[in-house]
């Protein structure tokens, strides 16, 4: 099933837009706020995603999350890039390791200690280069029916994203780092989030086969559906140049939104 969010955003006030879509009857939403003092400078995004049931039910999945704005203004050298050493991935390839793919088997991107009030930071991706950090929430189990937080139904944990080199057809990349809380404490896995060139972002949300073997492992059956989703992106003013990402300007600003459903 694919349900399609429109969302369409004009500027009221130079400060600040925001843009909100939802659907009642499957209780599920998503916004996109911008924070611009000028068009071209630093600034601030928050991204929402809510997709729940009434009653306390597991909801259908949603499997992609597409982000489009021909607004926007990229500059991935503003910050530096999380760098990914061929050497310590399976078969020597220059790739972010996955669960799905089984070779998330080396410790490259492990968490460490470091950095201000001594933060956790993965191994190779500067503290400089955190672009945006969130939470998270997914349920499990058959769609439409309760999930049981008791039966470790219930996955919740914080999500980073890292600024990252970006691969053919992309303007801009991140590296998500995904990390639980619950139901097993710090079980991590990653993911390469892009931006085309015409300004697309898509989003795979993790499925059963995505997720660390250690959690998959408590699991009960079912479908595993994320029903929040909080992240706040920040574009620093740079040393020199422009900003990560910005915005052309104020007028006809827009931004589009669209949930792909199993």
């Amino acid at each position: 099933m694919r349900t399609k969010l429109i969302l369409i955003a004009t500027v009221v006030a130079a400060l600040a837009i925001g843009v909100t879509a939802s659907n009642a009857a499957l209780q599920n939403s998503v916004s996109v706020a911008l924070k611009f003092k000028k068009a071209g400078g630093p600034g601030t995004l928050d991204l929402s995603l809510t997709n729940v049931e009434d009653g306390g039910l597991v909801p259908q999945r949603i499997s992609k999350m597409i982000i489009s704005s021909s607004s926007g203004v990229y500059n991935s050298k503003a910050l530096p890039y999380c760098k990914i050493v061929p050497s310590q991935t399976v078969g020597g390839k220059d790739e972010i390791p996955t669960n799905a793919a089984g070779n998330n088997t080396s410790d490259f991107l492990a968490p460490q200690p470091g950095g201000k009030n001594s933060a956790t930071v993965l191994k190779n991706c500067p503290l400089s280069s955190l672009v945006g950090k969130g939470t998270f929430e997914a349920v499990v189990g058959t769609v439409g029916q309760p999930y049981d937080p008791s039966q470790s139904g219930l996955i919740t944990g914080n999500a980073y994203l890292f600024n990252y080199k970006p691969r053919s057809g992309d303007t801009l990349a991140f590296v998500a780092w995904i990390q639980s809380n619950n139901p097993v404490p710090n079980a991590n896995q990653y993911q390469y989030v892009g931006v085309s060139k015409k300004g697309v972002i898509t989003t795979i949300l993790p499925n059963r086969g995505d997720i660390p073997p250690n959690i998959a492992a408590v699991l009960p059956p079912g479908t595993i559906s994320m029903t929040k989703l909080k992240l706040k992106l920040t574009s620093p003013k740079p040393k020199k140049g422009k900003p990560i990402f910005s915005i052309k300007s104020f007028s006809n600003l827009n931004v589009a939104g669209q949930l792909i459903r199993e």
